[in-house]
């Protein structure tokens, strides 16, 4: 159990912000999640876990962040993150054959890997008029989208790695670790 400090929140998007994935478009501001301009159903502490992944997507968020995000102030088990999470899975039809969006980092937290598209609107409710396209539900774009979120994840653990090694052994080179052709950018 973690009790929760509201100081410890990361900020929520800023007004008149919607991020579009997928065939998705998510408004921080109306608290509103649509699928092709259907609103789905969601519950406050899951739009309030999205947000915080799809605010950073391709960074892995702890369990913690994300429990201080959706129940500030209050004393939680991990388990409630974890039914939230699986109910943000169902929402957003990611299964392990199609399309995916929320990746867990066992012992770490969650990632968001799908690519995340910022627009800014004015007006309330109307706001999926302002994006430049509607977005369509295909498989093999939501396909490509999670490979490309695969590898920018495992770039950003591999340098996470590396970092952690050159800490512990400062006079350990990268090209000792990954060799005379590996990259650390």
């Amino acid at each position: 159990m973690t009790l929760n400090s509201a100081a410890s929140l990361a900020p929520s998007a800023s007004p008149g912000s919607v991020f579009v994935f997928g065939p998705f478009q998510l408004s921080g501001k109306e608290r509103l999640l649509q699928r092709n301009g259907e609103p789905l159903a969601i519950s406050s502490r899951g739009l309030e876990i999205l947000i915080a992944l799809v605010e950073r997507p391709g960074e892995v968020i702890s369990h913690k962040e994300l429990i201080d995000r959706a129940w500030p102030n209050v004393v939680v088990e991990d388990t409630n993150l974890r039914v939230h999470i699986a109910n943000l899975r169902k929402v957003l039809r990611d299964t392990k054959t199609g399309p995916r969006y929320i990746m867990s980092v066992p012992g770490r937290g969650y990632c968001f890997v799908a690519k995340v598209d910022l627009t800014y609107t004015s007006g309330s409710l109307g706001w999926q008029s302002s994006l430049s396209a509607q977005t369509t539900d295909t498989h093999p774009t939501d396909a490509l989208i999670f490979a490309e979120g695969q590898v920018q994840l495992g770039f950003q653990l591999l340098r996470n790695a590396l970092a952690t090694l050159q800490a512990r052994r400062s006079d350990l080179a990268a090209s000792e670790i990954l060799g005379s052709g590996g990259r650390t950018d």
